[in-house]
């Protein structure tokens, strides 16, 4: 009697070795996601206020209802250094001696 065992596959490296074809010498660089450092930097951000009027009587008695006014404007704010990921594409990464 035998069994098997059912296992992840192995994780593979982020490159590997190529042969044949016109990419001799290249090594295929999966595509994945790499973390990068974000200096701190000001940056121009939209703000948004929100101004409730109350609803009234106008001087010949006619009812006004409330609303909401929108208004939109621009502020700098200053965004501290931070670690981000992006997403890097699969490339062949050929490097010539």
């Amino acid at each position: 009697m035998s069994t098997t065992a059912d296992a992840a596959p192995a994780p593979s490296s982020v490159a590997s070795v190529v042969t044949g074809d016109h990419h001799d010498g290249c090594e295929w660089q999966k595509g994945h996601w790499e973390k990068t450092w974000v200096k701190g930097h000001w940056e121009k951000k939209q703000v948004d206020h929100k101004t409730w009027h109350k609803g009234h009587h106008d001087m010949h008695g006619t009812w006004h209802q409330g609303f909401w006014e929108h208004h939109h404007t621009y502020k700098w704010i200053y965004v501290p250094g931070h670690w981000d990921h992006h997403w890097v594409k699969g490339h062949w990464d050929c490097k010539h001696h």
